[in-house]
C-alpha cells in the first residue's frame, strides 16, 4: 500500500471517530443534563403530585454543574478533531524541542482557560433558573421511588 493511502486512512479513521463522538455528544444535550441532575437525587427525587403527575424541581446549580461537564466533553471532542486536522499540515520545524514543548504548554493552558470560561458562560446563560419538570417531560428511570411532600402532620386524623 502506498504511503499516501496509509496517511489518508490514518487521518480519516481518527477524524471519523472524533466526529462520531462529537455528534453523539450534541444529541439530546438538554435531556442528558437533566437526567444527570435527576440521578444526583440518589434515585429518590422529592416532588409534589397533582392531577398532571409528579413534579420536581431541578436546581440551577445542579443544571449548570452538569451542563459544564457535558459542554466540556463536547469541547474535548472538538479539540481532538481540530488537532487531527492541523496534524495533516505538519512540516518539520527548525526550533529546539524545549521551545516547542514550552509553547505547546502555554497555548494548551490558554485554550483550556478560554474553553472553560466559554463553557461556564454558556451553562450560566442556558440554565439561568431552576427547572420544574413533570415525570412525563424528563422521565426518570423505571422503578424510581418518589417521596412526596405532604402538608399533613403525622398523628393527626382527619
Amino acid at each position: 500500500m502506498c504511503p499516501i493511502a496509509i496517511i489518508v486512512f490514518s487521518y480519516s479513521f481518527q477524524i471519523a471517530g472524533a466526529v462520531i463522538l462529537l455528534l453523539w455528544s450534541f444529541r439530546s444535550c438538554d435531556k442528558k443534563i437533566k437526567e444527570m441532575c435527576i440521578s444526583e437525587f440518589g434515585s429518590i427525587p422529592i416532588g409534589k403530585e397533582d392531577k398532571f403527575g409528579m413534579h420536581f424541581t431541578l436546581d440551577r446549580k445542579s443544571l449548570r454543574r452538569n451542563a459544564k461537564n457535558v459542554y466540556l466533553n463536547i469541547a474535548a471532542f472538538f479539540n481532538i478533531i481540530a488537532g487531527y486536522m492541523f496534524a495533516i499540515f505538519v512540516q518539520p520545524v527548525d526550533y529546539s524541542p524545549g521551545f516547542v514543548v514550552l509553547t505547546v504548554a502555554v497555548v494548551t493552558v490558554g485554550l483550556l482557560v478560554l474553553e472553560l470560561f466559554i463553557v461556564i458562560l454558556v451553562a450560566n446563560c442556558v440554565y439561568r433558573k431552576d427547572f420544574e419538570t413533570c415525570d412525563n417531560q424528563c422521565a426518570p428511570k423505571k422503578n424510581t421511588i418518589f417521596f412526596v411532600e405532604s402538608n399533613d402532620k403525622p398523628g393527626k386524623n382527619k
